[in-house]
């Protein structure tokens, strides 16, 4: 008998032993790697816009590792109809949670492995991902990611440029609390911290000057304070010429501070500017290189804190001019007072004009002062 079965297996055809084989003595390949850099999640409906919107490939090997890889700087990914992934800073919502069932494309690199389907995303945890470290800049510790609101959290002083840095946005706040910035250009100052937090995740947009830092996104701020460092010291002589240094003072679009002449140029100085308003009695640089002159400084001038008028004059970088004035960087907000240095000159008479406010020179007069008119 066992002779009989023998030979009937050894003249069973090759195919036959072969089929046996493949179905009873292999098992099946694994639906997804099992790897422990990845932890599947489940399958989730999509949606439009996006449920996983930070960053998306399409590729026709994609497979599992494939989009764990190009996702490797976020927290989740996922797969949807068979060759698309998608990556998020959180995970999807569990109200979106779909039938495994419904994940049911095979993956286009690896059709052992599943990738979502139509509107169904198979969602997965990177294991490997490392958070960055917090936003640091010198001066202020980092508060935190923030949602915006109108009118603003942070009021003051906007300025958007498209060299954004957070040292930029510290110094063009200088003399605030706090400083934020949103849309990756726009920083905002404040002396309230702000009071609605967001996830980190939310605070997602590059820096328009520093593509590896975070600046906010849309309505969303990335904010630091309170400010710990002091303002940089002044480096203003106290005379230029025969004017004598007033201080920073606020100016305005209409009126300006000074009302006279004016002149703009990249080789502005303080001793350029005094020589330009030679026959007036106050003159006042803003923005590196403008110069405006005048015979009285406006009313609705007030004086400021010093660290408003930091930036340096265009023709001497030893030397300091105005903060960048606020209302010719955005077109986002009605403008907002800029800041004039303004000195004033010595003089037998003045005649009184309304003027702008700017930090002023004014000429020299024997009591030390300005006669009042």
């Amino acid at each position: 008998m066992v002779t009989s079965l023998l030979f009937g297996l050894l003249a069973a055809p090759l195919s036959s032993f072969l089929f046996f084989s493949a179905a009873s003595g292999m098992p099946s390949a694994p639906l997804a790697p099992r790897d422990a850099a990845v932890t599947r999640l489940g399958c989730f409906k999509d949606a439009s816009p996006r449920i996983f919107s930070a960053g998306s490939k399409s590729d026709n090997q994609m497979t599992v590792e494939m989009c764990a890889a190009f996702c490797s700087t976020k927290r989740y990914f996922g797969l949807e109809y068979g060759r698309e992934c998608y990556c998020n800073e959180a995970p999807p919502s569990s109200a979106l949670t779909a039938p495994s069932s419904d994940c049911s494309f095979a993956c286009a690199g690896n059709n052992a492995q599943k990738c979502g389907a139509g509107m169904r995303l198979d969602a997965y945890i990177n294991n490997a991902y490392t958070a960055p470290a917090p936003p640091t800049v010198s001066g202020a510790p980092y508060l935190g990611c923030f949602n915006d609101a109108s009118p603003r959290v942070l009021p003051e002083r906007l300025l958007a440029t498209n060299d954004m840095t957070y040292a930029n946005c510290r110094d063009n706040c200088a003399g605030y609390k706090y400083f934020g910035i949103e849309y990756a250009r726009e920083c905002w100052c404040g002396n309230t911290a702000p009071a609605s937090p967001a996830p980190g995740s939310e605070c997602n947009m590059a820096c328009a000057g520093d593509a590896t830092a975070k600046c906010g996104a849309g309505m969303r701020l990335t904010v630091f304070g309170p400010v710990t460092a002091p303002p940089p010291p002044s480096t203003n002589p106290q005379t230029v010429a025969d004017f004598a240094y007033e201080g920073c003072y606020t100016d305005a679009l209409n009126p300006r501070a000074l009302i006279g002449i004016k002149s703009a140029g990249s080789s502005m100085t303080l001793q350029s500017c005094a020589a330009f308003c030679s026959s007036y009695t106050f003159f006042g640089t803003e923005n590196s290189d403008e110069c405006f002159c005048g015979m009285a400084l406006d009313a609705s001038s007030t004086k400021t804190p010093e660290s408003n008028c930091q930036k340096k004059c265009a023709g001497n970088s030893t030397l300091l001019s105005v903060v960048t004035p606020a209302a010719s960087r955005s077109t986002r907000r009605q403008p907002l007072p800029s800041r004039f240095q303004v000195r004033r000159q010595s003089a037998p008479t003045r005649t009184s004009h309304a003027g702008p406010t700017m930090s002023v020179r004014g000429r020299l007069w024997p009591s030390g002062r300005v006669p009042t008119t």
